[in-house]
């Protein structure tokens, strides 16, 4: 189901899918998006070998440009994960209400130094940082440091 509708704020698209219902408002001359920075993402990783593989990620940035938007992805994974231990351009995500609002079943590492770009129709969202918790701000503000030297 998708439908188009005008409101006060300008128009906007109603649409179903697996997850429920949504309202998306648009205003006027600005692009369509549903996917932002600090979401959690699963997308088509690509690997060193040429494939992809399913991996959930950070959205770090997203981009308008004359030919849609691109989406870019900081890559996240469940194994060797350590609380204490990582990187510092890694953020780790373990707490079980961090997990929850993520959409992520098992402590999760992200490294911020490996990324990549994707369509937004490439990225399914499943949640989101907790981005108004002074440790998830302290920890993304760090990593983000260490890879881009702030």
């Amino acid at each position: 189901m998708k439908a188009q509708v005008n409101t006060a704020s300008g128009k906007a698209t109603i649409y179903q899918d697996e997850q429920g219902v949504h309202l998306r408002v648009l205003e006027e001359n600005v692009m369509e998006t549903t996917i932002s920075a600090g979401d959690i993402v699963k997308v088509p990783f690509p690997t060193n070998d040429g494939r992809t593989l399913p991996h959930y990620g950070v959205v770090v940035l997203v981009e308008s440009t004359f030919g849609g938007e691109v989406v870019t992805v900081c890559y996240g994974s469940s194994k060797k994960v350590s609380i204490s231990g990582h990187l510092p351009h890694e953020m780790v995500l373990w707490k079980k209400e961090d997990l929850q609002a993520a959409g992520l079943s098992l402590p999760t590492r992200f490294d911020f130094k490996v990324t990549a770009r994707f369509r937004p129709e490439e990225c399914a969202q499943v949640g989101v940082l907790r981005l108004k918790d002074p440790a998830i701000m302290g920890q993304l503000r760090k990593a983000l440091g260490a890879v881009h030297g702030f």
